[in-house]
């Protein structure tokens, strides 16, 4: 939920399993205005509906691909094999990241 003085949008996804393993979600988004904003927000949700529904999907084709591939890389685990490694991952110090050298400035450019 987003919250404004002139307005409100309330986002809501809802997931369910289909019969084949797959999943279908739906979503739904309402906005609520005030005053001069309702008819201005009509008006621009009548001819961005489309390009915004295409926009959507797309990024949620794009987070289900990459889903997918995180769920792949994880190891087949179940029940208690799957607690402990969760724990160990948890319990274990992070790893060190190497910090990337600062950038030097180009040299300048005879004439």
């Amino acid at each position: 939920t987003a919250v404004h003085r002139l307005g409100k949008a309330r986002l809501t996804v809802t997931p369910r399993a289909t019969g084949d393993g797959s999943w279908r979600v739906t979503v739904v988004l309402s906005v609520r205005g005030r005053w001069l904003l309702r008819p201005v927000a009509a008006v621009g949700l009548l001819f961005a509906r489309k390009p915004v529904e295409r926009g959507f999907r797309e990024a949620v084709d794009s987070s289900v691909a990459e889903w997918a591939g995180m769920l792949a890389e994880l190891p087949r685990l179940r029940g208690e094999a799957l607690r402990a490694e969760i724990a160990d991952a948890l319990t274990e110090p992070p790893e060190p990241v190497a910090e990337e050298p600062e950038p030097s400035e180009p040299a300048p450019k005879p004439l």
